[in-house]
């Protein structure tokens, strides 16, 4: 049995992240003024892994804006942490909701 492709996990849960911050001006703001970009940094970024990783550290850091994201894109919050295990600068210590 193959085993799924470990990039779409990563894909999948990084597109339900970010397009939950774009739907929401107030948290692309806050992701923003804690990141140092803008939006036109976030068009040329979204390729990037560590720009993914930092995406994915936003919810992490915030926690009750994680679970707003969990609610309203039906992300299952271990594939989350799977998720962000495998793009760059994960600290298996501090991850966990």
């Amino acid at each position: 049995m193959s085993q799924p492709n470990k990039g779409s996990l990563v894909q999948d849960i990084f597109m339900h992240c970010i397009t939950f911050l774009i739907a929401d001006t107030e948290k692309l703001f806050d992701f923003c003024q804690q990141n140092g970009c803008d939006i036109n940094d976030i068009k040329n970024s979204l390729s990037d892994k560590l720009f993914q990783a930092a995406v994915l550290d936003y919810f992490l850091n915030n926690q009750a804006v994680a679970f707003e994201l969990f609610k309203a894109k039906n992300v299952n919050p271990k594939e989350f942490i799977k998720a962000r295990h495998q793009l760059p600068g994960a600290d298996i210590e501090l991850i966990s909701l």
